[in-house]
């Protein structure tokens, strides 16, 4: 234990050496590069992002002192007209004022080449509506713009008027091909917005690629994810779909059908990733009505389900997937994670182990 400790500590005291030495060469433009990647972190640096966002060797890294502008670091940023790719967390949301943000969302009019963008925010209780107004004055320069990547961690106070402003503001970027949205923790979310964004999302007729995570959410009425999962049918051109409600109340027979009813319509889909980890709602029943909707679709060729925990998931549930997937002709990749699924029968274990080894055609990894 004592060795892992060191080891974490040599680890991490070694990223914010190269975070300072990095921070210094930002100060002058001269030393970007065509599509660099830039990534400007506050302080309370914390490691488990850099392994969530896979750092590559060639992004620099800057950090942001708790008491320093947060355009000190933007006014190189500013100039550099062939940046392509930008990483932007800011750890401490309470930490910068309204002013600052009006400045920061300023500082984008010169990055018209920007083609990927990644916005996160951590662990704030007073997110006003502001913020992400001045989010999306940032974005309404950056007509280049491919990839849209936004999370918000323990942002508890995230109001409808301001998820109505990002939807206003995506819809106006007609080339994005990806966009990822993670509302981790956030417990205010107003599922009316989050509709009025995918309505935005239908808007863009390239998008290929939706992610939207709303882990740890518990204030979530079935009634209201139904319609969400509804809206969804609307984003008719997406090629790869990922949902992830880990450890989220309401997800139940009812919002599943309709999950399963909304995928249906989705004829372009080849890879589905759906995580309902640890939602005690989660049955044979509503299994049933999720595979009636993909078992249509006959382009998917990649399935991953996350069903850890789901105590009320048993054999009926788990044959309805099997079954399901049999007559899709495209399909090559099966994940399935049902660990801690206690009414699973060792008779269906049996039959996932034979499924695992393949018929030539579909490649099973089951998790048990």
């Amino acid at each position: 234990m004592g060795n892992t400790s060191s080891e974490s500590q040599e680890n991490q005291d070694s990223l914010m050496n190269q975070n300072n030495q990095l921070t210094k060469a930002s100060n002058n433009t001269s030393h970007f590069k065509p599509e660099l990647s830039l990534i400007l972190k506050m302080q309370m640096f914390q490691t488990h992002f850099l392994r969530e966002r896979q750092l590559r060797p060639d992004r620099l890294i800057s950090t942001l002192g708790h008491n320093e502008n947060i355009l000190q670091l933007f006014q190189p940023v500013s100039k550099c007209k062939t940046l392509k790719d930008l990483d932007v967390t800011i750890l401490d949301v309470c930490s910068i004022s309204s002013k600052e943000f009006k400045m920061f969302s300023q500082k984008s009019k010169h990055l018209y080449c920007l083609q990927r963008l990644w916005l996160v925010f951590s662990r704030s209780n007073v997110f006003e509506s502001s913020v992400l107004e001045n989010i999306s004055l940032y974005l309404k320069p950056l007509k280049s713009l491919l990839q849209l990547n936004l999370m918000f961690f323990r942002c508890s106070a995230i109001t409808l008027k301001a998820l109505k402003t990002l939807a206003m503001s995506i819809s106006k970027h007609p080339k994005l091909t990806s966009v990822k949205l993670n509302f981790y923790a956030c417990q205010a979310i107003s599922f009316e917005g989050l509709s009025g964004i995918i309505k935005a999302l239908a808007k863009l007729k390239q998008l290929s690629h939706f992610d939207l995570e709303l882990t740890s959410f518990r204030g979530i009425q079935s009634e209201s994810l139904a319609k969400l999962f509804f809206n969804l049918e609307q984003l008719v051109k997406l090629r790869s779909l990922r949902l992830s409600f880990g450890d989220c109340h309401g997800v139940d027979v009812e919002s599943l059908k309709c999950l399963g009813m909304a995928l249906s319509s989705l004829e372009s889909l080849t890879e589905i990733e759906l995580n309902f980890a640890v939602c005690s709602e989660v049955d044979d029943e509503g299994l049933e009505g999720l595979m009636r909707g993909i078992e249509s679709l006959e382009s998917l060729e990649r399935l991953a389900l996350n069903l850890i925990g789901c105590s009320e998931v048993g054999d009926k549930g788990v044959k309805s997937i099997v079954d399901g997937v049999k007559s899709l002709k495209e399909l090559k990749n099966v994940r399935l994670v049902l660990s801690n699924c206690q009414k699973i029968s060792k008779e269906m274990m049996e039959l996932f182990q034979s499924e695992e080894k393949g018929d030539g055609k579909t490649k099973w990894k089951i998790e048990m």
